[in-house]
């Protein structure tokens, strides 16, 4: 049960990503549905499914301009 809400109680906001980060030294092995493949054949994935402007960001794209 939620203790009722005061007037004086601010706002809180927690970010909830969508996925976990995994440094990259503790990749060994990328698991898919068509099947398991080093983090070297990664970029040949890119290649082989997305185009490249795919996965190109352009700066009117950014949300954060510092990121860009």
């Amino acid at each position: 049960m939620c203790p009722p809400r005061s007037a004086s109680a601010g706002t809180l906001h927690i970010p909830n990503p969508a996925f976990d980060y995994i440094p990259p030294h503790l990749i060994s092995l990328f698991i898919t549905d068509t099947g398991g493949y080093t983090p070297s054949y990664v970029y040949r994935l890119l290649t082989e499914y997305y185009s490249r402007e795919d996965y190109l960001l352009s700066k009117a794209l950014c949300f954060n301009d510092a990121a860009c």
